[in-house]
């Protein structure tokens, strides 16, 4: 048996499934067909719209899931009507699956979402609305990084971020102070990405200052992604940060920002820094050869 025929049988098993009386064999269908219909063209569309009226709050929300995996554009229009549904396990799926669909007739459903009375749903609509790129979503938002649950306000932050648009600024500047650490490294991420001066600069200056080393690292990033020269020397003071990631991306920031004031600085770190990065994606990389590089960036700059 080859491999096509293999998941030809393997679809056939699930989609019989999806009927089954046993519920939990249902939800299980309905989330194993979202990994395989990626695979196997649009087989199981029609199934797992169907799927979507179950009794069972388990397989809709696996259902939801499963179409937004599998880019299916007929689901949207059932999908903004599930909005509504009784379990938000259902609701908070079926934001997830819209944001992945990518359409903007969604925008409507999920603005109204962020007011859902489930903060997991709002949340998700919160992310969702930034995959969609809607301007009509930026007011919104803004509002949404006032959230009493600060998940949902660390997701309008990131979502803002990806909308790029200067009118949130302000709400992202006072958003940098918020209570919940994943929340100000968030904002000042959306800031980095806006590349709004005015508002911006002062208030991710005095961030570099901020207790939390993951807060430092991100507005130092976000600075050399604004390249407003007044940060040329709190960066130059962030190369001396006890955390090795801080100083990496302050080594970097001033390589954007290309200022001969960096560059005596960022010759001593190329010299003396032994340090290594420890956060995420950016694990494992040395501090000396983020000053190298930013020597080099500098001198193409002259």
């Amino acid at each position: 048996m080859d491999n096509q025929t293999n998941l030809d049988a393997q679809m056939d098993a699930l989609i019989a499934a999806l009927t089954a009386r046993d519920s939990t064999s249902r939800a299980s269908a309905a989330k194993w067909l979202g990994a395989l219909g990626v695979f196997s063209g649009n087989r199981a569309e029609q199934p797992l719209l169907i799927t979507l009226h179950d009794t069972d709050g388990r397989v809709r929300a696996n259902a939801a899931a499963s179409l937004g995996k599998m880019h299916s554009l007929r689901a949207v229009e059932p999908l903004l009507k599930m909005l509504q549904d009784t379990d938000a396990a259902v609701r908070e799926n079926v934001a997830v699956a819209l944001g992945q669909l990518g359409d903007n007739r969604a925008v409507l459903g999920l603005l109204a979402a962020l007011l859902d009375r489930d903060s997991n749903v709002r949340g998700e609509a919160a992310r969702a609305l930034g995959l969609l790129g809607d301007r009509r979503a930026v007011e919104p938002l803004c509002q949404s990084l006032k959230d009493e649950v600060a998940y949902v306000r660390g997701n309008a932050a990131e979502a803002l971020g990806l909308l790029k648009n200067g009118q949130a600024a302000p709400f992202l500047v006072t958003a940098l102070n918020d209570t919940d650490s994943r929340v100000g490294c968030l904002a000042a991420f959306a800031l980095g990405e806006i590349g709004e001066v005015y508002f911006s600069s002062k208030p991710l200056v005095n961030a570099l200052k901020n207790q939390d080393s993951l807060l430092r690292g991100i507005a130092a990033e976000a600075l050399g992604k604004i390249r407003d020269v007044r940060a040329v020397e709190p960066l130059v003071s962030a190369l001396a940060d006890p955390e090795s990631d801080v100083r990496w991306y302050a080594a970097e920031a001033l390589g954007r920002l290309g200022d001969l004031r960096a560059l005596r600085p960022l010759l001593n770190l190329q010299q003396y820094d032994t340090g290594v990065t420890v956060w995420g994606t950016n694990f494992g990389k040395k501090v000396n050869e983020a000053a190298t590089l930013a020597i080099e960036n500098i001198k193409k700059q002259r």
